[in-house]
């Protein structure tokens, strides 16, 4: 496991083959090999704005649990 601060309130977290993108304390964003996925829940406009200068403006969607239970070991 790894960390990295990319700003205010931006992070990286490499978990495995995956890096994951947290902002302020939510996963939001990851790329990894099964793919590169974003949250569909609608956060702040902060939020959106991490997401698209990490470059995952056009990353498939999924639901924001997904992003929870990545980060505690659950998917895949």
């Amino acid at each position: 496991m790894k960390i990295k601060s990319l700003g205010a309130n931006r992070t990286e977290l490499q978990v495995g083959e995956n890096t994951i993108l947290f902002s302020y304390s939510t996963p939001v964003a990851c790329r990894g090999p099964a793919g590169n996925y974003r949250t569909a829940e609608r956060h702040s406009v902060t939020t959106s704005k991490h997401i698209g200068q990490w470059g995952a403006r056009d990353f498939e969607t999924r639901p924001q649990d997904w992003f929870t239970a990545l980060t505690e070991g659950g998917a895949k």
